[in-house]
C-alpha cells in the first residue's frame, strides 16, 4: 500500500507495509506551490497586487497621505507652462478615494481593473483616468506574483527569502511588461472620453520616456485647458521649473530684481512668455534706480506667500504660489 501527502516542507514518500519515512533530502516544490495558490486567487484580489506593480513602475518614494490609502501627493510638469501643478495621485475609484487635505488642483486615477471594476465618471475637469487593457500573459504572471507574496507570508522564516526570490522574478516580468508596453497597454478617461494613450499624445510619445513621465505627460495634456481656465495668467517658462528647483528660480529672480545678472534669472525673467512682457523689466529697472530707504523687498517660502515690493510708495505685489508662479498686481498711484 502507497501514501503520499502533499510536501509542506519535506517530502513523505510513497512506502510500502505499514511503515512511511520523511525523505529529508528532498527540497520544497517552489513553483507548485506558488501554482496551486494562484489557481485559489480570486479575481478582485489581484488589484492590490496590480496596484504594488504600478507603484513600483512609477519609480518613486511617495508615501500614503491617507494611512491605509492608496492616495499620494503627486505633481507633474504643465507641459504648456513648463511649470509644476500639485495633485493627488490614487489607486482605486473614485467612490473609495479618501478626502485628502490640502485641496489640489487635480486627481490621477489608476482604475482597479480585475473583478467588478465599474466606476463613477462625473466627468470633472480635474479627474483623469489611466485604465489597463487586460493581456491574460500578464493576468497570469500577475497571479503568481500575488501567490508568491502570500506564501512568503505563510512560509517558515527559513523558507520566506526563497518566496520573496521567486515574487520578485515575477514582478520584474509585470515591470517589463508595463514599461515596453506603456503606449498600448493603457487607455485614457478624461471628461467621459476614453481615448488610447497614443491618441491622446499626438506624437509627443517617446518609446525611451519612463512609465511614469509618460503617463504624467498624458495627464497634463488632458488638464491642460482646464489649468488655463483656472489660472489665465501663468507664463510660459524658459526653463522647466520644477518642486527641486524652485527655490533657486525664486532667488534667481529676486537677484534679477535687484540688477544682478545672471543666466537662470535671464531665462525666467526676459525669455519667459509673460501676460504682461515688460513688468519684469519695470519691477527691475524701478528697484535699481530708487533711491536708498525708498525699496524693500519682503518674500516667504510658504505654501502660498507673496512678495511686494515697494517703488516711490507704488505697490507691486508679485505672488510666489506654491506653484513658484508669477502674478502681479499694477501700481493703482505712482509718484
Amino acid at each position: 500500500m502507497g501514501i503520499r501527502q502533499s510536501r509542506d516542507e519535506q517530502v513523505t514518500d510513497a512506502c510500502s507495509y505499514s511503515f512511511c519515512y520523511l525523505d529529508l533530502k528532498k527540497d520544497i516544490d517552489y513553483d507548485e506551490k506558488i501554482t496551486q495558490k494562484a489557481a485559489m486567487i480570486e479575481e478582485d484580489q489581484l488589484n492590490r497586487y496590480f496596484f504594488t506593480v504600478v507603484y513600483n513602475c512609477l519609480d518613486w518614494d511617495a508615501r500614503e497621505k491617507v494611512t491605509n490609502f492608496n492616495i499620494y501627493e503627486h505633481t507633474l510638469n504643465w507641459a504648456s507652462r513648463n511649470i509644476f501643478r500639485r495633485g493627488y495621485l490614487f489607486l482605486g475609484t473614485p467612490e473609495n478615494r479618501p478626502t485628502a487635505q490640502p485641496p489640489e488642483d487635480y486627481y490621477v486615477y489608476f482604475l482597479p481593473p480585475y473583478g467588478d471594476s465599474r466606476f463613477t465618471d462625473e466627468r470633472k475637469p480635474d479627474e483623469v483616468f489611466f485604465v489597463f487593457k487586460h493581456n491574460e500573459e500578464f493576468k497570469g504572471n500577475l497571479k503568481l506574483f500575488a501567490a508568491a507574496l502570500m506564501m512568503k507570508d505563510l512560509a517558515e522564516e527559513k523558507n520566506k527569502p526563497t518566496y520573496a526570490a521567486k515574487a520578485a522574478q515575477y514582478q520584474k516580468k509585470l515591470t517589463k511588461y508595463f514599461s515596453d508596453n506603456k503606449a498600448t497597454c493603457f487607455d485614457v478617461i478624461y471628461m467621459g472620453e476614453k481615448r488610447s494613450l497614443l491618441e491622446v499624445l499626438k506624437g509627443q510619445f517617446k518609446s525611451v520616456t519612463p512609465f511614469k513621465e509618460t503617463m504624467d505627460l498624458a495627464a497634463s495634456v488632458c488638464f491642460d485647458s482646464y489649468f488655463a481656465s483656472a489660472y489665465p495668467q501663468f507664463p510660459r517658462f524658459k526653463t522647466q521649473i520644477t518642486i527641486k528647483n524652485q527655490a533657486a528660480v525664486v532667488r534667481a529672480a529676486l537677484d534679477r530684481f535687484a540688477g544682478k545678472q545672471e543666466r537662470l534669472a535671464d531665462l525666467i525673467m526676459e525669455k519667459s512668455r509673460w501676460p504682461t512682457p515688460s513688468m519684469p523689466n519695470i519691477i527691475s529697472k524701478s528697484l535699481m534706480h530708487s533711491p536708498p530707504g525708498m525699496c524693500s523687498i519682503s518674500a516667504t517660502f510658504l505654501k502660498r506667500s507673496s512678495m511686494t515690493i515697494w517703488i516711490r510708495n507704488s505697490e507691486f505685489r508679485i505672488f510666489l504660489c506654491r506653484w513658484c508662479s508669477w502674478r502681479w498686481s499694477i501700481p493703482a498711484t505712482q509718484s
